[in-house]
């Protein structure tokens, strides 16, 4: 079978990036302090504003007039009025960003812009660096109009090669980022250096080509890690990653057994369980080569696990009664996706009561995140599209409430799929869920399952990762969709 992670060629949201020269490129050089120190009341940024200032910054008036109209104006001498002048001229280079710019520059379309005089821009334009990673410098004195004008952003619009929506600008000044937002560019202010290094790269470069690497590199053996650092094979999770990935090469479980338990091979004692409906649900909507003789069989066996308001049970035994939320949701999504939900309307029901009254809010008997149940509710509508219009309304109501909630790697993935299934782009939760992938691709061991039963928590690095990918491509579907939108 060909894996669908194989598919992805580019991650490039954003095909372009406007960073801002001053602050951003390059920084000022202090004026000579002992030139100021007869004059305790100056305020240079007062002066840095002022009318002849932002003539300057246009292109309008030259720099010898400008420092005439300074000085006259704060009743300064020439080499004061010269002083702060220079002060207001980028001219240090601010080395981490212009060597993000060298990596950036292979394949995205970068943009440099300022309210730059022209004794500042003119140079730029025939600096090594500028000339061989920038496109075009939109200097001020050259358009006529400074940041944060919105004239400044309409002369950028009429360069072709730049579209808002997938052009990514960066500055220093929080008046230019959000002029720059309100015309559909993605806005970082840039107030950390370190830190808008590490959000340019989370944001420009691709992180599915790592993440499947990952997966890859650890085929076949990404299993449960237990508290103990040990690991489990799972049976589960393996089913869910091969359910996002649609790779089968990656997965191990056992293919003899007709029924399927929550773990197989060597598990401790305490971690042997019956077959489920939640492992059986999962695994038969997984595996595309498995018979519909063979769903219907165990969709047979599970009617038969119902409590006296029929509920479906979590076991299919008669030993352990048991009655799981989770495992009831994904268990409903396999009946409706081969043609039987209607034999399990009562746990239907059930289920979006639970949806409505949030009594998922603490997770579930075996899910200690909520987030793991809206996923799960999320492939339910993805499963059975005829369930839509029933599940969907009061599940973005959940998916909006739950924007920015705190949560690992594995939490975020799962909000970010179900979000974006229910058409909202979380811009903060997508972000912060790219930050988390780590050195070697994976995106961290995220918390899985927790077992009443001493209270356990176990962890799963495959399935965070394979979950983060398919939140990466649901994230961007749904951009792609809303462009296509906006374009109509």
């Amino acid at each position: 079978m060909p894996s669908s992670v194989e598919s992805d060629t580019c991650f490039q949201w954003f095909g372009s990036v406007i960073i801002e020269v001053n602050g951003v490129l390059l920084r000022s050089i202090a004026a000579d302090v002992s030139e100021l120190k007869t004059h305790p009341d100056l305020n240079a940024h007062e002066i840095l504003n002022s009318t002849a200032w932002y003539r300057f910054e246009k292109g309008l008036i030259t720099e010898e007039a400008c420092i005439h109209e300074i000085g006259k104006a704060f009743d300064l001498p020439e080499n004061v009025a010269q002083s702060i002048v220079r002060t207001g001229m980028p001219t240090e280079p601010i080395d981490s960003m212009l060597k993000l710019v060298d990596e950036l520059r292979w394949n995205h379309k970068l943009f440099a812009a300022g309210n730059l005089p022209r004794p500042a821009s003119q140079p730029l334009f025939f600096e090594q660096t500028f000339r061989r990673c920038f496109e075009y410098i939109f200097a001020s004195s050259e358009m006529g109009e400074r940041l944060p004008h919105l004239g400044f952003f309409e002369r950028v619009l009429t360069y072709k090669a730049i579209n808002p929506s997938r052009t990514l600008y960066v500055g220093a000044n929080l008046d230019n980022v959000v002029a720059a937002r309100s015309y559909g560019f993605y806005g970082i202010l840039a107030t950390d250096l370190q830190e808008t290094v590490a959000r340019i790269r989370m944001m420009c470069i691709n992180p599915i080509p790592r993440a499947q690497e990952y997966l890859r590199n650890n085929a076949r053996q990404l299993h449960l890690e237990m508290p103990s650092g040990k690991l489990l094979t799972d049976a589960f999770a393996q089913f869910l990653i091969l359910d996002a990935t649609e790779d089968e090469s990656l997965v191990e479980f056992d293919d003899t057994q007709k029924e399927y338990a929550w773990a197989y091979g060597k598990v401790p004692k305490m971690f042997q369980y019956p077959p489920d409906i939640d492992t059986n649900a999962i695994g038969m909507s997984a595996i595309k080569t498995i018979s519909d003789r063979t769903r219907n069989e165990m969709m047979d066996k599970m009617l038969r696990y119902r409590d006296s308001t029929g509920i479906l049970q979590t076991y299919l035994c008669d030993e352990r009664t048991r009655v799981c939320a989770t495992a009831a949701l994904n268990t409903i999504a396999f009946f409706n996706e081969f043609g039987r939900g209607h034999q399990v309307r009562e746990t239907e029901d059930w289920i979006l009561r639970i949806l409505k009254a949030r009594a998922f809010g603490d997770g579930t008997r075996y899910y200690p995140t909520c987030d793991f149940f809206l996923y799960f509710c999320s492939r339910l509508i993805k499963r059975a599209p005829h369930l839509r219009r029933r599940f969907e309304p009061v599940l973005k109501e959940c998916m909006l409430e739950r924007t920015e909630a705190p949560g690992d790697a594995l939490s975020l993935a799962c909000r970010v799929i179900a979000s974006a299934r229910c058409g909202i782009k979380s811009r903060v939760d997508f972000e912060h869920l790219l930050a988390l992938q780590e050195a070697d691709g994976s995106f961290g061991a995220g918390l899985c399952y927790r077992f009443a039963r001493g209270g356990l928590d176990f962890r799963h690095r495959g399935l965070t990762t394979a979950l983060s990918i398919l939140a990466v491509r649901e994230w961007d579907q749904l951009r792609a969709a809303q462009e296509q939108e906006n374009m109509r």
